[in-house]
């Protein structure tokens, strides 16, 4: 029945869920469970609970309800959110470092609304098919993280750091990524489709058949990228950095590469590259 309210909930716009079958938990019972020794709080109530700066390092919050909680500043390293509903719920600033958020705030949690992650430390969690969309995760750092099949699309990913992150799969579409690191990433089939990651940094990333269509690149560094048989048709890549990337059947129709930095790159088996504007004669006016 929990399942059927949340989804009557949904369609009646009652926000995360319909009215929840227990009382939510007071900042207060929340550590005197803690002091206990218990460390689940799995299927807990804790919306719009207090649990800023609290210590929940290892705790079980799998399929809690966390909508409009604040977390800011809370240790949650290595708990495990799988299948919670963070919709609106606050985490500037917390420490979810080897967390799991497999599958967290899917509409299936009953979250119709993203989460606050800017600051957030999520180096090495596992946010396999989570549902980021819309996300503030400005300043996160994901480094090490796994994000395949994670819906980030409108996620703002501002200066991000997601040096070695898995995100292959992932929906990235209209996402804001400007000044982001991607480096030595896996983005093999992700959508980027229209996102902006102007002077991102996308250093030795793996983007085989990644969807860059419409992509505002300018100034971003894809050196010793993969980008073998990527769509980038239509991506502004003005004075991007594109040393020694791979571009094998890469789709370049449309797209605009003024004053890209090409060295060491084979671009003979791109498709629909245009054809860089011939040098004036010498001596011509």
């Amino acid at each position: 029945m929990q399942l059927f309210d949340r989804i009557s909930g949904i369609f009646r716009g009652d926000g995360a869920s319909s009215s929840p079958a227990s009382p939510a938990l007071s900042r207060a019972e929340v550590e005197a469970r803690l002091r206990g020794g218990g460390r689940s709080l799995a299927g807990a109530n804790l919306s719009r609970a207090d649990l800023s700066g609290l210590d929940l390092s290892g705790a079980d919050l799998s399929g809690a309800e966390l909508s409009r909680a604040s977390l800011a500043g809370a240790n949650l390293s290595r708990a495990n959110l799988t299948g919670a509903c963070m919709q609106e719920a606050d985490f500037t600033g917390a420490n979810l470092a080897g967390a799991i958020l497999r599958d967290a705030n899917t509409t299936v949690s009953g979250a119709q609304g993203p989460p606050v992650l800017e600051r957030a430390d999520l180096t090495d969690a596992d946010a396999t098919g989570a549902d980021l969309t819309r996300a503030n995760l400005r300043e996160a750092t994901l480094t090490g993280a796994r994000l395949c099949e994670a819906a980030l699309g409108r996620a703002d990913l501002t200066g991000a750091r997601l040096q070695r992150a898995e995100l292959d799969g992932a929906n990235l579409r209209h996402a804001r990524a400007d000044g982001a690191d991607f480096s030595g990433a896996g983005l093999e089939t992700a959508d980027l489709a229209n996102a902006s990651a102007a002077g991102a940094r996308f250093i030795g990333a793996r983007m085989a058949r990644a969807n860059l269509d419409g992509a505002r690149l300018e100034r971003a560094d894809f050196s010793g990228a993969d980008l073998t048989e990527a769509n980038l048709e239509g991506a502004r890549l003005n004075a991007a950095v594109l040393r020694g990337t791979t571009l094998n059947g890469a789709d370049l129709g449309d797209a605009d590469l003024t004053g890209a930095d090409l060295e060491g790159t084979d671009t003979v088996t791109c498709h629909n590259l245009r054809a860089a504007p011939a040098a004036a004669p010498a001596g011509a006016a």
